[in-house]
């Protein structure tokens, strides 16, 4: 019984991710796109390429930024 409820506290207490993490994230695709491929991916493939769109034209950065970041 006291091993459950510890349990209980310990997953009651640990973050939740925020509910405004997408919101923000699609506001960072169009504004800094490499940056919220970035937050979302890490530095990675999915964040060269991006780099590299967004330094040759700004608007395929931002489309592919935003397909990464709503595509489920």
């Amino acid at each position: 019984r006291r091993a459950r409820l510890l349990v209980r506290i310990r997953s009651e207490s640990e973050p939740q991710p925020s509910p405004h993490m997408p919101i923000l994230l699609i506001v960072l695709s169009i504004l800094l796109p490499p940056v919220a491929v970035a937050i979302k991916f890490g530095l990675k493939k999915e964040f060269v390429i991006n780099l590299i769109l967004t330094l040759l034209f700004f608007l395929p950065g931002v489309i592919h930024a935003l397909y990464l970041i709503l595509k489920k």
